[in-house]
């Protein structure tokens, strides 16, 4: 299946612009960008740069491996990840057998932080599911929460982005990387052979270009880096686009009547 195939499929759950390989980062500013593409930023980041890896392997019809790149940026919280995951079991799209009680446990997971468009398509799924898998679903999701939600998936987020910010302030043995803006005159490979550079305690001198700071809180306090993906990157998904009104959840559903 091709990308643009795949994304057809997902429309329906408004996950389309979320997920697209080059759509989340068009809209970003070329700062953020350069930053996004850096090794530093993607061994920091495992939610996103596996979701964006995923994205390639699908447009490659590596469905096997891109599915596997989802549950991986899965296990970091990535809440698009899930619901893609979600939806391949309920379409279903990679070649697994259609699992209607595994992509509504997915989609519960994806719709943890109450996301307008991801709590509409967990309920309808819900309201598609009979009264034995409802139970079933009940029963079998409290595993995935546990490996999945984001009791257990920030944390461990958070470590990881904690190990990548100490890239800044060099390794024990004395290298320093510098805690100063980049210069980036020649894009996201200058931007990341600079920063391999100052971690071995080098410090070229860089004329021209523009100020990139790769060490923004914005992306490295875990609050500060969530609210930032919620808006300029998730928005569709989260209503938080760039000043968009957030819509009001959905009331749950009694899920015990």
């Amino acid at each position: 299946m091709t990308l643009r195939a795949c994304l057809t499929l997902l429309l329906g759950a408004g996950i389309v612009t979320t997920v697209h390989a080059e759509k989340p980062l068009t809209d970003l500013n070329s700062t953020d960008i350069a930053v996004i593409r850096t090794s530093a930023f993607a061994h920091g980041h495992p939610d996103l740069s596996y979701r964006l890896s995923a994205i390639e392997y699908i447009e490659q019809g590596r469905h096997d491996v891109a599915l596997r790149d989802l549950h991986r940026a899965a296990r970091y919280g990535d809440k698009p990840s899930q619901a893609m995951i979600a939806e391949s079991y309920w379409m279903p799209l990679f070649g697994q057998q259609q699992d209607r009680i595994k992509a509504y446990i997915w989609m519960d997971l994806a719709a943890e932080r109450a996301f307008p468009v991801l709590i509409a398509k967990r309920e309808a799924y819900w309201n598609a599911l009979t009264e034995d898998e409802r139970a079933q679903a009940v029963e079998q999701g409290q595993a995935f929460f546990a490996e999945y939600g984001d009791d257990v998936a920030l944390p461990r987020l958070q470590n990881r982005m904690t190990a990548g910010r100490r890239q800044q302030t060099g390794s024990r043995i004395g290298a320093h990387a510098g805690s100063e803006t980049y210069l980036a005159d020649a894009g996201p490979l200058h931007l990341d052979v600079l920063h391999r550079m100052r971690g071995l305690g080098l410090h070229p001198y860089v004329t021209g270009g523009r100020k990139v700071d790769l060490w923004s809180d914005k992306f490295w306090k875990l609050d500060e880096y969530l609210a930032w993906k919620a808006v300029e990157l998730d928005g569709e998904l989260t209503g938080r686009r760039h000043g968009i009104i957030q819509v009001k959840p959905l009331e749950p559903v009694d899920r015990e009547g």
